[in-house]
């Protein structure tokens, strides 16, 4: 390939492109069966039933799109969440310290913030994921 050739750099770029959003659709999908099988089964030996990996997979087939819609969905929460939650803590700094301090806004406050997030998030957190009875 040629430096100077902008076609060819286009069309290397857009065929990476394309493989990577396949490669990611790929992973999905196989994240999504797993996800669904898993939960199948442990359901089952939960009750007490025997059961195999292929009757898993097969039995939860017909519920595949639900399961990887829910698996979008959650993973767009997940985004968002940690989004906001970078937002809520990169803006003020920018405002505030790197911008070499504002009249109204002092790196105390911005510690402050942190502090306040993490005072917040921690403890929903930590109901979210244990038990009850774990904590």
């Amino acid at each position: 390939m040629e430096s100077g050739d902008p076609m060819r750099v286009g069309a290397t770029i857009g065929a990476a492109a394309l493989g990577g959003l396949l490669l990611f659709a790929l992973a999905l999908a196989g994240y999504a069966f797993a996800a669904g099988a898993t939960v199948y089964a442990v359901s089952r030996v939960h009750l007490g039933h025997a059961t195999s990996i292929a009757e898993c997979y097969r039995l939860i087939k017909p519920h595949f799109w639900s399961i990887l819609g829910i698996v979008i969905l959650v993973g767009l929460c997940v985004f968002a969440l940690i989004f906001a939650g970078a937002m809520f803590l990169i803006v003020p700094f920018a405002l505030g310290v790197a911008g070499g301090g504002r009249p109204n806004f002092s790196a105390g406050m911005a510690v402050g913030l942190l502090v306040g997030f993490l005072v917040l998030a921690v403890p929903s957190f930590l109901r979210s994921t244990f038990p009850p009875s774990f904590l």
